[in-house]
């Protein structure tokens, strides 16, 4: 598959909707790593502009088994259209290689942020924690503004067709696809790790939408919080107190409600970050977030 196919069959499949304003930019595309394989691993960048300081998020290998979310930094110089970030801090990763291991993007060119077109095609620098090299390559996004205005044409070009019945439209509508894919999920056997300078952490559990009688078990290192708990509209609550270096939060599911699989909107917050996840499990199977204490 060339890299312009790539990129199509990406932006239709894993967009989750976002307009650049004031001062605010979202960029859609990939990395395209250097070296025999030219391997390509979808990345995402949000980020605010104010002043010349730059500060967001990008996350790497959305919806794969190494997807990371890395808080980015920079600078950006609106005359000579030049943007200058790198990653600094992972928020989480669902990848199983060490901290130590990671490879953060470092990248400066020329970026065009406003307009019909905006783009961002150039090359980074991969370096390790201790500066030294990685996997170098080149990022080639562009802006999400241009991403919602083609998903859209193709959405109401799957509903008008004649050719296509209800149920596959319905099935593959672009939006709801996109919705779902973008969405960090916790799928089962998988562990999510976040990372924390704080004593505490908070967990929100509700129901995304309608209430259909999802049970589930909450436990922290094993103990449990909650047991055959209902999830509801209304959300549920729990304090943390880290008090290890690692914590494990899981949840397990207990039935499948009225709608199958069992779903829970888990949102984690600290001082710092607040992290939207949902589960969804069938019946026995569960998930694991650990809490690493920095």
């Amino acid at each position: 598959m060339t890299f312009k196919n790539f990129c199509a069959v990406f932006l239709l499949t894993f967009f989750n909707g976002f307009a650049q304003s004031n001062g605010q930019y979202e960029f859609f595309g990939a990395l395209k790593l250097n070296g025999n394989d030219k391997e390509i691993i979808s990345y995402r960048i949000v980020f605010e502009e104010n002043k010349g300081v730059v500060s967001g998020f990008s996350i790497t290998d959305l919806g794969g088994e190494h997807e990371t979310k890395n808080k980015i930094v920079g600078t950006y110089d609106k005359k000579k259209k030049w943007l200058t970030f790198r990653e600094s801090t992972i928020v989480y990763t669902k990848s199983k290689i060490t901290r130590n291991s990671f490879c953060y993007v470092n990248f400066s060119g020329s970026v065009v942020l406003a307009g019909k077109n905006p783009k961002l095609d150039d090359k980074f620098q991969g370096l390790f924690p201790d500066k030294s090299k990685c996997i170098d390559g080149t990022i080639q996004m562009i802006g999400a503004k241009k991403i919602i205005q083609t998903v859209k044409r193709v959405e109401k070009k799957i509903k008008n067709s004649k050719r296509v019945d209800e149920a596959t439209k319905e099935k593959y509508n672009p939006i709801k696809m996109m919705d779902s894919l973008a969405s960090n999920t916790l799928r089962a056997k998988q562990n999510l790790k976040v990372f924390t300078k704080d004593n505490t952490i908070t967990v929100e559990i509700k129901d995304s939408g309608v209430e259909d009688g999802d049970r589930i078990n909450l436990y922290i290192n094993g103990k449990v919080i909650l047991s055959d708990y209902t999830v509801k509209i209304a959300p549920k609550v729990v304090k943390i107190t880290l008090d290890q270096a690692e914590t494990d939060i899981t949840i397990e599911a207990l039935n499948e409600g009225e709608s199958a699989p069992n779903t829970a909107d888990v949102i984690l917050r600290d001082s710092q970050n607040e992290i939207k996840t949902i589960s969804k499990l069938k019946k026995g199977n569960s998930t694991i977030v650990t809490i690493i204490k920095e």
